[in-house]
């Protein structure tokens, strides 16, 4: 985007704006959609921010604008960059909207005020980021700029160079890995590299390594220059001030020229030749320390007292002759230096040979070069600081960490308020031309009339929809998302959107619209998205920046004012839970819709493509857009390749649920409301050991999530399971579905809880089954089984293999049996469970049937506990008891049964 344009349409765009001092590069960056705001100057009262100097109200409903923190501005930049900038903005960084601040001035005053500032600044640094700094990787950072979205806002990083603006690339990298941290309302978002990443892309935007020198074959000798010092150091010192104690011409890059075994140090200086332009990779193995340069770039940086260790670095380097530096030092006990190398067309081997050159009339330079370190004048220094000050620069930059900014009180006094300066039209920062050392922001005349009209009243609150496109222009969103039929890649950058998945088309590449987003994501979701940058499309390689929570809330907010989600469905039904979640499962299988075809589950690879996984949709999708689009997938998403399987509103299933297109896609919602805790489907191939269950009964004996360390699950046909708590003598968790994975306790070491395998899980109360209670209210025995007097005594198996559990309390011997009951013509199973009490029964003895905080009586035997129904089939003249204060159901046992028999049969 041209600096023309910009400025143009500041007003109207804003995409742009507010690229304060030092702030992110629109280098090529492609055209943002405009929204029509003319004569709207309050919009560029804010974005300009006036009220960091002028107090006075601006639009509380558009994003905060922010400028970078300075107080590392040294570790980053380059001195001749902030002068440059600082003389001319628009010319060194096109597009910014930072104001001239020296522009009224004489052009040899304004180069000493810039210099002095350039001074100051450059003294502002960070133990973050060191002055010598390794490069990464600068293909893979090409690679990377193109494909995870910063070509999206910023062009090809084949057309940038950094070089000139950022002193090295770990101060860049610093700044790409967390953009916020020196700016929290900056408008560059993270887009989650990590440090390395960051490093690459750095190196790929701070072009190339170090020169290449003249080619001078004639002069051009085998061998290198050496140099040896005598020092007790703990770190490589600065050989500049050192005096050699001996010095000369080598063929080796061996420390042992020095002829001492302790307390030395060697630097070699010299030339390498390079056949061929490319990436190269340079190690060196040390004891103790040592560094190796190219030119002036520090390439490997093993310093310190060490054993013998490795340390790598990469640069890339143009066919021909360029200076390196190694240098060395030892302490006490071994010392050794080899060096090590890699490039095109070779692999790594020893540092060596011809390569190595000396020339006796050009010294190849010792790093770092003295022309090009900063060096600090007091002066100077000291006039930026106070320049700094009287330009009132700390109204937008902080220069401590995490500083405040401070609104000015100038020479002559605070600057006017807001209110005030509806008369300047012309004067100060309103003027058409530089004044003195007034900002000036290079406004039009009609922006600048635009701005006197807003300062006479208060700031227009703007509509939801305007304050929500503000929004997406400001932080580029229309880069890459289309809404209403505006913005996306453009023809140009749409090469530059991949996809792992090349059968999804575009849309398993190109980032998905925000038409209607509002009503089809949840809010917890839309904030997660926007804030982090959560990604559920591993196959699109761009990434979603992350924009921190503060600006998610206030989307999120403007999203769902603008696209009224409905907030519940229209497709209401009287499924129950459990068949639901079955006939959810059925459908989304391979004998269902066969929705696993294209999309994965919980991590299973789907059978073709590898679409969006299923168990992440309950979590962001409502239920009212899920079901819209169900029906008819291309009115919501034009393009997609998601059939519909609801043609016309009829189910291609008739079959499940009679047909019933409303329950059909109420059950696929219940199952898939589970997540990763959802059955698998039929038709994935899972990893694990599954046990399965066929016409008998299966047990599984181990440590069991939910049901204690010594668990014994039960997986019965028709789909029904329970564990049982060995320790409290009770069934803990009912489930329907799968059984077991039996792969965390039967390979490896067998450690740790294994959650069940199914779904529908239902969690049983903890206490042992029967109490001595002398008043029939008082609380329920929560200590374990065995303390109150229990004793587990096994189990029997009968011909299907299912057990029977046996335990004693006191006299009475008890055994407690579970088997699984079809409902009629239903596929639906349900648990059977007979309780037998046998031997002598004390007057206070109870039986727990359940508990619940409003347990219901569906009839005279049918309680309704929470989401488990209990059939209750008792002896004659047995009556319940229900305690309503400590909310659960007892049996009183007789004391004159010499045998007493409980059935019950539980549903949920």
């Amino acid at each position: 985007m041209s600096s023309l344009r910009i400025r143009k349409n500041l007003v109207r765009s804003l995409g742009w704006a507010c690229c304060f001092l030092f702030s992110q590069e629109a280098m090529g960056a492609p055209a943002s959609p405009l929204f029509d705001h003319s004569g709207d100057g309050g919009v560029l009262i804010h974005e300009l921010n006036c009220v960091a100097c002028h107090e006075g109200k601006v639009n509380a409903f558009l994003p905060p604008v922010g400028a970078p923190n300075l107080s590392e501005a040294g570790s980053r930049l380059t001195p001749n960059w902030i002068r440059a900038f600082l003389i001319n903005p628009e010319k060194v960084s096109p597009g910014s909207s930072h104001p001239v601040l020296l522009g009224g001035l004489s052009p040899s005053e304004a180069k000493v005020r810039a210099e002095a500032l350039a001074q100051y600044l450059s003294m502002l640094k960070s133990t973050r980021v060191p002055e010598e700094s390794l490069r990464g990787n600068a293909e893979t950072g090409q690679q990377l700029f193109d494909q995870v979205g910063c070509v999206a806002c910023h062009g090809q990083a084949a057309g940038m160079n950094l070089q000139a603006k950022y002193s090295n690339t770990q101060g860049l990298a610093d700044l790409l890995e967390n953009p916020r941290r020196l700016n929290l309302h900056g408008r560059m978002p993270s887009l989650g590299l990590n440090a390395q990443e960051a490093l690459d892309v750095a190196s790929a935007l701070v072009k190339g390594g170090p020169p290449r020198l003249p080619d001078n074959p004639k002069n051009d000798r085998p061998g290198v220059y050496y140099q040896t010092y005598a020092g007790d150091w703990d770190r490589l010192p600065d050989f500049d001030k050192l005096k050699p104690f001996k010095k000369g011409v080598v063929d080796n890059l061996s420390p042992t020229i020095a002829g001492l075994e302790d307390y030395f140090g060697v630097r070699h200086s010299g030339f390498l030749l390079i056949d061929k332009s490319g990436e190269y990779e340079f190690s060196t193995n040390s004891d103790d320390g040592s560094r190796f340069y190219v030119g002036e770039q520090l390439v490997v940086n093993n310093d310190g007292v060490h054993g013998g260790v490795t340390k790598k670095g990469t640069i890339s380097l143009a066919s021909g002759k360029h200076a390196f530096t190694l240098l060395f030092f030892d302490k006490e006990g071994g010392e050794h230096n080899h060096v090590r190398w890699s490039g095109p067309g070779f692999s790594e081997k020893a540092l060596e040979g011809d390569i190595l050159t000396q020339s006796p009339d050009e010294h190849p330079g010792i790093r770092p070069s003295k022309k090009n370190r900063f060096i600090a004048e007091f002066d100077k220094v000291k006039l930026g600081k106070q320049l700094f000050s009287e330009l009132n620069c700390a109204a937008c930059h902080a220069v401590e960490p995490n500083g405040k900014l401070h609104r000015p009180e100038g020479i002559l006094g605070p600057p006017p308020a807001l209110v005030e300066m509806k008369e300047a039209l012309g004067r100060g920062c309103l003027s058409s031309t530089p004044i003195d050392i007034a900002p000036h922001f290079r406004l039009t005349l009609n922006q600048t009339k635009d701005i006197a009209v807003a300062l006479g009243k208060s700031p227009a609150k703007l509509k939801p929809a305007e304050v929500l496109n503000h929004a997406l222009v400001a932080y580029q969103c229309y880069a890459c998302h289309k809404r209403s039929g505006i913005g996306g890649p453009t023809d140009e950058g749409d090469s530059y959107f991949l996809t792992t998945q090349q059968a999804m088309g575009p849309e398993g590449r190109l980032p998905p619209h925000l038409s209607g987003v509002g009503a089809k994501l949840k809010s917890n979701w839309l904030k997660e998205v926007i804030a982090k940058g959560t990604k559920v499309r591993p196959y699109m390689m761009t990434r979603m920046p992350s924009y921190g929570p503060e600006l998610a809330a206030r989307l999120t907010e403007s999203f769902i004012e603008v696209d009224k989600p409905k907030e519940t469905s229209t497709l209401v039904t009287k499924l129950s839970r459990r068949e639901a979640l079955k006939k959810g499962r059925e459908l989304i299988g391979s004998k269902g819709m066969a929705c696993v075809s294209c999309h994965t589950f919980a991590g299973i690879p789907s059978l073709g493509v590898q679409g969006m996984d299923l168990t992440v949709m309950s979590k962001r999708l409502r239920f009212d857009w899920l079901s819209r689009y169900l029906l008819d997938p291309t009115s919501l998403r034009p393009g997609t390749r998601m059939p519909s399987f609801w043609p016309q509103g009829k189910s291609t299933k008739p079959d499940v649920l009679d047909g019933d297109t409303s329950k059909q896609i109420a059950a696929i919602h219940q199952y898939l409301s589970l997540g990763e805790k959802a059955p698998i489907p039929s038709g994935l191939a899972r990893s694990g050991m599954q046990l399965s269950v066929d016409e008998e009964a299966r047990l599984y004996r181990n440590f069991i999530d939910g049901a204690g360390s010594r668990a014994i699950g039960v997986g019965y046909p028709g789909e029904v399971n329970l564990a049982w708590d060995a320790n409290h003598l009770r069934p803990a968790l009912f489930w329907h579905g799968p059984f077991m994975d039996a792969s965390r306790h039967w390979s490896g070491r067998g450690q740790g809880f294994q959650a069940p395998d199914g779904f529908n899980r239902l969690t049983l109360p903890d206490g042992p089954p029967f109490a001595n209670l002398n008043d029939p209210l008082a609380p329920w025995p929560k200590l374990d089984a065995r303390a109150v007097g229990f004793r587990f005594g096994g189990y029997l198996l009968d011909k299907q293999r299912r057990p029977t559990f046996r335990y004693s309390f006191g006299d009475l011997k008890v055994e407690d049996f579970f088997k699984e009951r079809r409902h009629g013509d239903d596929e639906d199973f349900a648990l059977d469970r007979i309780v037998t009490i046998k031997g002598k029964v004390s007057d206070d003895l109870f039986f727990r049937i359940g508990v619940d905080s409003s347990p219901q009586q569906l009839s005279e035997n049918i309680f309704k506990l929470g989401d488990l129904i209990v059939h209750l089939s008792l002896p004659r003249g047995t009556k319940v008891l229900t305690r309503v204060e400590q909310r659960d159901l007892l049996v009183p046992v007789p004391s004159d049964a010499k045998k007493f028999v409980i059935k019950q049969t539980f549903e949920w």
